[in-house]
């Protein structure tokens, strides 16, 4: 990995202290420009992604304690699934503690509560990690989109 890529460990201990303040947190994004529908979709998408990794589909290395034998396919695509997939494994690399309770909501439990208490974190804790998390994976979602769209655009006018 280059140094491009990895965060040193004082912007780490930045990003940390920083998301520990509490300034970032779901209800600041969406006071601003943004669509709240768009967080509503990506929610969605957060949740079938899940099932997708507990149904055993999964590639950032984390195994569910809740894979069913009898649990059907999420409706998801792969390709949908494996884009998640692979943002959420971002997280692993730039701030484990977000991957956590990300993996630990949308894969295990599915509420705050449980995950509060299989990682010993505050409630509030818990909301902020994910609020960071969500609104990470709904910016590099955003921005996969655009990046999609000018790709097509610039297909057109040629």
């Amino acid at each position: 990995m280059s140094a491009s890529q990895a965060l040193s460990d004082v912007e780490k201990q930045r990003l940390i202290e920083y998301l520990e303040s509490g300034a970032v947190n779901d209800d600041c994004f969406v006071e601003r420009d943004y669509d709240q529908d768009y967080f509503v979709r990506v929610e969605t998408v957060l949740q079938l992604w899940g099932a997708w990794t507990r149904y055993g589909s999964g590639g950032t290395g984390y195994s569910s304690s809740l894979q069913s034998s009898t649990a059907s396919a999420p409706s998801i695509t792969d390709e949908d699934a494996l884009l998640v997939d692979g943002v959420i494994g971002t997280l692993k690399i730039i701030n484990y503690p977000v991957f956590e309770v990300m993996q630990c909501f949308y894969v295990d439990y599915g509420r705050v509560s449980s995950v509060q208490k299989a990682l010993n974190l505050s409630r509030e804790k818990v909301n902020m990690l994910l609020g960071s998390g969500k609104s990470y994976v709904c910016a590099v979602l955003f921005f996969s989109e655009i990046k999609k769209s000018l790709k097509n655009s610039l297909q057109f006018a040629r």
